[in-house]
């Protein structure tokens, strides 16, 4: 399959490209930037809606358990 960009984009992957690298490389170099970049959006606002709804412990809590787990001493 062809795709056809246009010609700023085509320079500026290249202008991004590394010795040996093709403007290819860069823009799937750069889908895969941007997938990551969306999971991690995605992740936080997993979090976030999880604490509106209330699904959170306390911190002295988490960390209580924490020192426990690893059997570590509170200082």
């Amino acid at each position: 399959m062809q795709i056809e960009l246009p010609d700023e984009t085509i320079q500026q992957a290249s202008h991004l490209a590394q010795e040996g690298e093709g403007v290819a490389e860069v823009i799937v170099r750069a889908l895969e930037s941007l997938r990551w970049e969306r999971q991690e959006v995605a992740a936080v606002q997993e979090g976030i809606d999880a604490y509106r709804q209330g699904d959170f412990r306390p911190l002295e809590e988490f960390g209580e358990d924490l020192l426990d787990r690893y059997g570590v001493s509170a200082p």
